[in-house]
């Protein structure tokens, strides 16, 4: 029986669709597979892997893309020589790094990876140690306020740390030990400002270590309890090396599974990037299975300047000796104002925040404290740099004159201070200075929320948002848990009082909150059905209009009058309490 010619060439059509369709399957270019093994890496933590691994990444950077860069599992590659960063991949697209569980370990002048001007990567499996350590962790076992000094015995299992102070001449940025007391939910630490650090005489494993005239507080030691992290000279601090990683002007990367256990500064950077950037199950923490109490000198996770959807994910940050969080983006003063045109300069040099033409230009009145009016950037003019890694002074033409704009005003894009980011089931044992926009869902916090802005960092954090989360006393403030700050802080000249608050829309609902809730200089702010801890539960608000408190509760009770505090006639007459 023969088949109707309509049939006949409708089969033919389906055969030669389904023969191209597999021919394009064998001839399409499959992603280049680099093994770190093919290049000699052994991977047995003793051998020093920095040459078969410089030759593994060059490899990756010149193969076809997509490309995996490949380690093996659980295996640990020591990285002692050299300088730098042990990944560096720039301008690149399509690019895959499969730690599969394996860890660097990195000498001082070493760190992990870093990813500039990017686009569409992944770091998944690697873990990041240090080999010497940046530090040593230690008992403090007697203390002389009278001679600045105390003594302190180095625990077993790390290196003495070698004697002397600051490295640099004219003393290094933050050089400082910590100090660590327990604390209701964790520990609670303090900066040990040091001068100089001096082995005690017949007494192998114990120094004295002296604070330089910055440190005060000596009432939080107590010897044979305070445990005491001391810098390793020459390591810790380090800080022109850069972060353990860095994330820097890429477009769409994501981390995943990754472990910093010890970092000599930063330990991960994110800023200037675009597109959608995911952090998930990205862990600043002492190492598992040690005595460390330390992971990370500096900040946990610096972010700044970045005008990617952020997400940070089932991250844990623990041991930081300065915040888990600091997101932000740069800020500008206003040298000259000329109608619509502006000269602006960063007022901190590095990490500078580039302007882009279409980019919204918000700024703070120096005298009024007030948010100015929006303008549009039509034009920007970049002045000759000074020095290259610093910013530059800039032009600005903008599509209008911003009414009541000066010299002295604070200025910053819209556009570059992190406009979306979330996080979202966090771990985060240290304070976190929140200066732009956030979303908390479902974290739990033991330390201070600090949202604010100043004159270096800011903007201000309006629209943000925690809920269903736990936030509990820790590091940052001995009775604030969460502190809203609607004024820049560490701001020249006067501040009028009264105005509209420039910080507003916030949201707090279902949350636990253990410890002082301080509100100020905010509006449209709503606290929705938390739950304040009944021992140090309290509310206090000042110069602010337009809060909300309803079913809030004090235990299993209404949150009562006796436990808010409201500093003002007019933040009362807005307050509305359901």
């Amino acid at each position: 029986m023969k088949r109707p010619l309509p049939i006949l060439l409708a089969s033919l059509l389906l055969l030669t669709l389904l023969a191209v369709l597999l021919l394009a399957r064998r001839t399409a270019p499959h992603a280049a597979e680099i093994n770190v093994r093919d290049f000699g890496a052994i991977g047995d933590g003793a051998a020093d892997d920095s040459a078969a691994l410089n030759k593994a990444v060059a490899a990756l950077v010149a193969a076809p893309k997509p490309a995996v860069l490949r380690f093996e599992a659980g295996r640990t590659y020591r990285v002692a020589t050299g300088t730098g960063y042990v990944i560096p991949i720039q301008n690149q697209e399509g690019i895959r790094i499969e730690g599969a569980g394996a860890t660097l370990l990195l000498g001082a002048e070493r760190r992990g990876v870093a990813l500039r001007g990017c686009r569409d990567v992944v770091v998944q499996g690697l873990r990041v140690d240090y080999d010497p350590l940046p530090f040593a962790e230690a008992l403090v076992t007697g203390v002389d306020q009278a001679s600045r000094t105390l003594v302190a015995r180095v625990d077993p299992g790390f290196a003495m740390p070698p004697p002397g102070g600051p490295t640099k001449a004219g003393g290094e940025q933050a050089y400082f030990a910590m100090l660590w007391n327990p604390g209701a939910h964790a520990l609670l630490s303090t900066h040990y400002y040091v001068a100089d650090l001096q082995p005690v005489p017949n007494e192998p494993r114990s120094v004295i270590v002296t604070a330089d005239e910055n440190f005060m507080e000596w009432n939080f030691i107590q010897p044979g309890t305070t445990r005491i992290t001391l810098p390793v000279r020459g390591i810790a601090h380090r800080h022109g090396a850069g972060e353990v990683i860095a994330l820097d002007g890429n477009r769409d990367v994501l981390l995943e599974d990754v472990e910093i256990w010890s970092a000599p500064w930063f330990a991960c950077g994110v800023q200037h990037n675009e597109g959608t950037v995911t952090l998930r199950r990205v862990h600043v923490r002492p190492r598992p299975g040690t005595t460390r109490i330390t992971s990370s000198w500096r900040d946990g996770l610096h972010v700044k300047g970045n005008r990617a959807r952020l997400l940070f994910e089932d991250c844990i940050l623990e041991g930081m000796n300065d915040d888990a969080f600091n997101i932000a983006t740069m800020l500008s003063s206003a040298t000259v104002v000329e109608g619509p045109r502006v000269r602006v300069q960063q007022n901190f040099p590095l990490c500078y925040v580039r302007w882009r033409a279409g980019d919204t230009l918000a700024a703070y009145g120096k005298q009024t404290g007030e948010l100015l009016e929006h303008a549009r950037v039509l034009a920007v003019e970049e002045e000759a740099r000074s020095n290259p890694d610093y910013a530059p002074a800039v032009k600005l033409t903008l599509d209008r004159a911003v009414p009541g704009l000066a010299q002295g005003d604070q200025v910053w894009a819209v556009e570059a201070a992190n406009p979306d980011t979330t996080l979202r089931r966090c771990t985060i044992r240290m304070s976190c200075r929140l200066q732009s926009r956030v979303t908390l869902e479902h974290c739990d916090v033991i330390g201070l929320l600090w949202f604010y802005g100043e004159q270096i960092e800011g903007p201000l954090p309006s629209g943000s948002v925690v809920r269903n989360s736990r936030l509990r006393l820790g590091r940052g403030n001995p009775e604030i848990v969460v502190g809203c700050q609607g004024r820049l802080s560490n701001f020249p000249g006067p501040v009028a009082p009264g105005g509209t608050p420039p910080l507003a829309d916030l949201l707090f609902e279902d949350n636990e909150i253990d410890g002082r809730f301080d509100l100020r200089h905010a509006r449209n702010v709503r606290l929705l059905n938390n739950r304040f801890a009944p021992d140090r539960g309290r509310l206090t608000i000042g110069d602010c209009r337009e809060v909300l408190l309803e079913g809030n509760r004090l235990g299993k009770e209404a949150l009562p009058a006796t436990r808010i505090q409201i500093e003002d006639r007019a933040t009362r007459d807005s307050l509305t309490v359901q």
